[in-house]
């Protein structure tokens, strides 16, 4: 790796703790420099402002919630197997970065609709023409079963936020069930084989119907 690449990887790491603590408007230039070990001059060289530093952090936020859908979901196997995988990435990917969900949610209800506009085009995430094709298959699948009439996004979100959701009620769900860290992470690594069963307990259709 070349020092200039490992000097602008050193930058997003930094401003990836800044931002996820922060977010933008609590974020400081000065503490990401501190952190990466780098001047004022050397940090506008990579990043002209604090803006563009910012959405080359949610881009990268952005794009591991959101980009792997499409090619999870539109992907080989059952309509149950894909959701299992989708689940269990979320599972996965939000064990090693939880602050992940927040930080995303969070920069969209402050900076709107604009910022997501911004990020889909410069990131190329496909996912907003791919979502009416992708909804076209999940409804094919239901209709051919042996699932139960649903409507194709009620799937969607049910996958998504009984995946995700956890994570972003951390705290509230530590102190409503008097939780210490090691029974949420088990509560939560329990939840990568129950949320997969309970959605196709909800979806498929009992044997005996007729």
């Amino acid at each position: 790796m070349s020092d200039d690449s490992n000097t602008k990887d050193r930058i997003l790491a930094a401003a990836r703790q800044e931002f996820y603590q922060k977010g933008l408007a609590g974020a400081r230039m000065a503490a990401i420099g501190e952190a990466a070990g780098v001047n004022k001059a050397m940090l506008h060289y990579y990043f002209r402002t604090k803006q563009d530093l910012f959405e080359e952090v949610f881009i990268s936020a952005f794009g591991q919630v959101i980009a792997p859908i499409p090619g999870i979901l539109m992907g080989e196997g059952g309509l149950m197997d894909r959701i299992s995988r989708l689940s269990a990435y979320y599972h996965d990917t939000l064990t090693q970065t939880p602050e992940l969900p927040v930080f995303v949610m969070n920069a969209l209800q402050a900076e709107g609709g604009g910022l997501l506009k911004r990020v889909l085009e410069r990131a190329q995430i496909p996912l907003p023409q791919m979502l009416p094709v992708l909804m076209e298959k999940i409804r094919a699948e239901l209709s051919e079963g042996p699932y139960r009439e649903m409507d194709p996004r009620e799937v969607f979100l049910n996958v998504v936020s009984m995946s995700v959701f956890p994570f972003m009620l951390k705290p509230f769900l530590m102190t409503l069930f008097s939780m210490e860290e090691a029974d949420f992470r088990a509560f939560i690594d329990q939840r990568r084989e129950t949320v997969p069963a309970f959605l196709r307990q909800a979806l498929e259709l009992p044997a005996d119907h007729s």
